[in-house]
């Protein structure tokens, strides 16, 4: 995580991580990790959902779904965490479990 300064544009705290305890390490996670922006986007779909008349007990489609990159024409296929598909989950479920 990291915060900027809006006048400077200067990044002026961040949150990264270490190796362990006793070991510093080069590796910057707050900068330098590549991550999955999902959970990031999540607030933003869910309160759409909310604001379009849903409630956290409306029943959702969790069945698995291919989806084409349509530059390369990779498919890919979301998964679970666990690896499971639950069929219908309620909204509320798929906030906490997504």
């Amino acid at each position: 995580m990291a915060s900027t300064s809006k006048s400077r544009l200067a990044r002026i705290a961040s949150v990264g991580g270490r190796v362990g305890r006793s070991r510093r390490s080069e590796f910057n996670r707050a900068v330098q990790a590549c991550r999955q922006p999902g959970s990031t986007y999540k607030p933003v779909y869910y309160s759409l959902a909310l604001d379009k008349g849903y409630g956290y007990g409306s029943l959702l489609n969790d069945t698995p779904r291919a989806e084409v990159d349509p530059i390369t024409g990779e498919v890919w296929i979301p998964k679970n965490l666990n690896n499971t598909v639950e069929y219908q989950v309620n909204l509320e479920y798929a906030l906490v479990w997504a």
